[in-house]
């Protein structure tokens, strides 16, 4: 038999081979980028990893150590990690949660290698000195000043750079547009230094009066990096130019940088605006090839509107980079590593659309809603236009209130459109608000009223108050305002959409007066209730009322509610009124008291109108709402 003939030794090595490829493939896949072409860990610490095993999956004689919870430190790394070859990995608080970190040096730092810890012991502290002494490596150094403008100095001092080297200006205070040019810079090997909102270092005009550069670059705009600071450089190097790379935000800001230093890139990396953590790990990586870091808003399913005419540059010269994310999906969004392609790929232009809002309306339960056949769409180049939309329903349905929404396609859109539609109940009941307060007292108004609608759902109303009538509280008794109710509607079709307000202006009761106290307890703590109706004419009813504590305190008025019912005992609709519930105020009422000790019964006659309601033929559910006395003393029931 021809062939090969493996003999018991052999076969060890043949299996000790494979298992060295599987080793080596599975060590690749795990810290290659993913199919998708993202670097995404469990966490930041993880990420940073995994972006350092790509810069270098060999051996390294040089690693820099970063905080990842907080940005300043490394915001000049990316400059002296390029230098020195050097991956950036990001630690946690303590040594002993950052095996990420660890595990990279362990599998990949020469034992005579250098480890770098940018910033001091307060940001990260001598338990990772002591770790890794143990792990066998003495070459440690730390490069961090009294704050992070000193720290900066001192890395641009590390990095030696020749007398006329371009500087770097970059906010201190906020990390966006340090990261933006972080990539160009850490290539060209200009160092960056920081500066606060209107605040530069002694020691920062002393590094740029010592190398004299010849171009100062200010990444951000005056909101950052106020315009206080220029005079204060060029002073310094009379002749050196100025510029300033600033948009209106940070992601124009990101986009004019990329369009300055980045004409034909090899990739673009795609990362968070919003965190600093993956773009300081990924710097030195996109360094490498002086690859621009696109600043990305997770909240969006597109890349930012200022870097679309970048994108859309780069296809038109025909410049095909290798778009690459870092961070996961949460951070990164698939969609936006999707737009991003499309741009390159120029299956997006200026007349695609870029986005529709969703919309909303608000009916009342059995309102025509038609859902329209047209929305606006923005596009690319921002202008807008209308475009036809197809929904997965035909008709709105109103009938029963709730909230619904309807999915339209519209072609040339990838993403769904929402119509949402609140369907509000119709108004059967409303409880009036009833404010009290002490003379000269401030009065808040409700911004809503409580209703209830014809399914018995309670509902917060807004209301809007009559602007022409002023209640005042300095006016001692009761006093009624009127509001229009907004969005919903009653089950009365001819009723005008009114509320009534009513205020109790009152003195505070002298010291030591025994306080009214209440002998039905069947409403709520301040109520008074109705034991009696009197009389079999409705016109003028008659009503008992049980208090006790009222000596001394001669009953003026009171007010009432209660509801009016037909002979068939189905409710009374008021004509262009409150449904079937009535209202009044009886002002300088007639009362008799009769005590029996210190319980009062307080009899009064009143009449009011009944025209106004059809077919009444019955009052029942009487309830005061407040008593007013001679005093000036008002007890509401609310």
């Amino acid at each position: 038999m021809n062939g090969w003939k493996i003999t018991g030794k052999m076969s060890v090595l043949v299996l000790s081979f494979l298992v060295s490829v599987i080793l080596m493939t599975f060590s690749v896949s795990a810290y290659a980028a993913t199919p998708d072409n993202r670097f995404a860990g469990a966490d930041r610490f993880q990420t940073a990893r995994l972006i350092a095993e790509e810069f270098n999956s060999g051996t390294v004689d040089n690693v820099i150590l970063t905080s990842g919870n907080d940005f300043p430190d490394a915001l000049s790394a990316s400059v002296l990690a390029k230098k020195l070859e050097a991956p950036i990995l990001l630690v946690d608080s303590k040594a002993e949660v950052s095996n990420e970190a660890f595990t990279y040096i362990s599998q990949h730092l020469s034992k005579d290698g250098t480890v770098y810890i940018i910033g001091g012991t307060g940001i990260i502290g001598t338990d990772f000195n002591t770790r890794l002494t143990e792990m066998g490596y003495l070459k440690i150094e730390r490069i961090g000043g009294t704050d992070r403008y000193d720290t900066a100095i001192l890395i641009a001092q590390r990095l030696a750079v020749e007398n006329k080297t371009p500087v770097v200006i970059a906010s201190g205070e906020s990390f966006p547009d340090a990261l933006s040019i972080s990539s160009f810079v850490a290539d060209k090997g200009w160092p960056i230094l920081l500066a606060g909102k209107d605040y530069f270092s002694e020691g920062s005009k002393n590094y740029i009066a010592s190398i004299q550069p010849a171009q100062v670059y200010i990444a951000g705009g005056s909101g950052v990096v106020s315009a206080t600071v220029e005079p204060q450089i060029q002073s310094l190097v009379p002749a050196t130019t100025l510029t300033r790379y600033a948009g209106k935000d940070r992601f124009e800001t990101n986009a004019l940088l990329m369009q300055t230093f980045a004409l034909d890139p090899e990739n673009i990396y795609l990362t968070t605006g919003l965190n600093f953590a993956d773009a300081v790990a990924g710097s030195v990586l996109a360094s490498k090839t002086s690859a621009p870091i696109m600043l990305i808003d997770p909240g969006s399913p597109n890349v930012p509107i200022a870097s679309m005419p970048y994108l859309t540059r780069l296809h038109e010269t025909g410049s095909n980079p290798v778009v690459y994310c870092f961070g996961g999906i949460a951070v990164v969004p698939p969609s936006v590593l999707t737009n991003a392609n499309d741009f390159l790929a120029g299956k997006i232009t200026k007349e695609s659309i870029y986005k529709i809002d969703n919309l909303s309306a608000t009916v009342s339960v059995k309102d025509k809603f038609s859902l329209p056949l047209t929305v606006k769409a923005v596009l690319y180049d921002g202008t807008s236009k209308d475009v036809a939309v197809a929904w997965d329903k035909t008709e709105a349905d109103t009938r029963i209130e709730g909230t619904y929404s309807y999915y339209g396609t519209v072609e040339g859109y990838s993403e769904k459109v929402i119509q949402t539609l609140d369907v509000l109940g119709l108004i059967a009941d409303l409880k009036p608000p009833i404010l009290e307060v002490y003379k000269g007292g401030s009065i808040n108004l409700p911004k809503t009223v409580q209703a209830t609608t014809e399914s018995g759902k309670t509902v917060e109303v807004p209301v809007v108050w009559d602007s022409s009538r002023i209640l005042n509280s300095n006016q001692v008794g009761t006093q009624t305002l009127t509001g229009t109710m907004v969005i919903y509607k009653y089950n009365v079709e001819y009723w005008e959409p009114t509320v009534k307000l009513y205020l109790h202006v009152r003195v505070a009761a002298a010291s030591g007066a025994i306080p009214l106290k209440i002998i039905d307890k069947s409403y709520d703590p301040y109520g008074l209730g109705i034991t009696t109706v009197y009389g079999s004419e409705i016109a003028a009813p008659k009503l008992n009322l049980t208090v006790e504590n009222i000596t001394d305190k001669d009953v003026s008025g009171f007010e009432f509610s209660c509801q009016i019912y037909d002979s068939f005992d189905r409710p009374v609709i008021i004509a262009g009124g409150y449904s079937n519930t009535f209202n009044a105020i009886v002002q300088d009422a007639k009362l008799n008291a009769a005590g029996e000790g210190n319980i009062y019964h307080a009899y009064a006659n009143y009449s009011f109108d009944l025209n106004l309601f059809n077919n009444a033929q019955n009052m029942k559910n009487f309830k005061i709402t407040s008593v007013k006395f001679k005093d000036g003393t008002v007890w509401s029931a609310d």
